[in-house]
């Protein structure tokens, strides 16, 4: 069985070749960009903000009243970690429910999503290139380092801790 996430098209889950579409979720809540999951919660990163589910069939907006449209989502122990477009990563406590945000110093940078490796770095994917967040450093990797293109759309790391990033228009690096 498979999750899989739409931008605008919700959820499906996927069973033995068959698609199911997973109901209860409406408008801005289509659009999920990213999903996340700890502890058999299942988060969803959408035009809404960030919601919640542990079945499937009822969800919840994890910090009402946010209003702001997510780009991605993951987790360091016990903050949930989410990014926004704008150019913010928002630190979510899941146990004290308190909720910290950051702008990055390049406030023009729009951040598409976002992954945390093994060695507890953020890795922001953006249109200016990919972003290493370590403590209060930022560093940004882009064409003038390397990349074959500024635009980078997701960050992945495999098994062997190699980072692979999806870019627009280059391809797989």
């Amino acid at each position: 069985e498979m999750i899989v996430s739409l931008n605008g098209g919700g959820l499906m889950k996927l069973n033995q070749n068959k698609s199911f579409e997973i109901k209860g979720l409406k408008g801005d809540q289509l659009f999920i960009r990213d999903i996340h999951e700890v502890d058999n919660v299942l988060y969803l990163a959408t035009k809404q903000g960030v919601l919640s589910t542990s079945d499937l069939k009822s969800f919840q907006l994890v910090v009402p009243n946010l209003n702001v449209s997510i780009s991605g989502v993951t987790s360091s122990e016990s903050e949930l970690i989410f990014t926004s477009y704008t150019g913010s990563i928002f630190y979510y406590n899941l146990k004290t429910k308190s909720l910290r945000e950051r702008q990055l110093v390049d406030r023009e940078c729009s951040v598409f999503g976002l992954k945390m490796d093994q060695s507890k770095v953020l890795w922001l994917s953006t249109q200016k290139g990919v972003m290493r967040i370590f403590g209060p450093k930022e560093e940004l990797f882009d064409l003038e380092k390397g990349l074959p293109t500024s635009s980078v759309s997701c960050v992945f790391e495999d098994r062997d801790k190699n980072l692979w990033m999806g870019t627009q228009g280059k391809g797989l690096v």
